[in-house]
């Protein structure tokens, strides 16, 4: 798989920690003992992910919590983590293993379709705003108006 990677790199590039390593060739040396030994990979620097998920620098068996997804950013825009719905998936995933040609073509059109960029709320609505999800107001959210218990709002 991490021949895809080598023209991808969508998650180092959305890591706003930098934990995630933008080097041209995956190598053999982790950055620490939570990458493992023995392994041909792009390292993550795992701990960099602590803050991300409220997690003090350092802080006791912080190496080890840290793992990927402290901001969960790598897995949101990774080409590999969307839901085949549409056939072409099916099409596209065995041919990136053996044809390297098509896969920056392949990142270009999941960038395309704006992956990760979006989400649905519970009633259907596409909120490109994060900020508007986390300030909503929990007592009418999702409801629009009305108060759970209390009738309309």
């Amino acid at each position: 798989m991490w021949k895809f990677c080598q023209s991808c790199k969508k998650c180092a590039d959305m890591c706003p920690s930098g934990a995630i390593s933008k080097e041209a060739e995956p190598t053999w040396e982790p950055t620490g003992v939570w990458n493992g030994t023995g392994r041909k990979l792009y390292p993550v620097d795992y701990p960099k992910c602590g803050p991300w998920r409220g997690m003090p620098p350092g802080g006791i068996g912080h190496i080890y919590e840290a793992g990927p997804g402290g901001c969960s950013n790598c897995q949101v825009v990774c080409v590999f983590t969307k839901t085949p719905k549409a056939s072409i998936h099916d099409v596209i995933r065995p041919l990136v293993s053996s044809t390297s040609v098509f896969n920056s073509f392949f990142t270009t059109l999941d960038k395309s379709f704006h992956y990760g960029e979006a989400f649905v709320t519970p009633l259907g609505e596409v909120n490109v705003s994060p900020d508007e999800w986390w300030n909503r107001d929990l007592k009418t959210y999702p409801f629009k108006g009305r108060v759970m218990g209390d009738g309309w709002a």
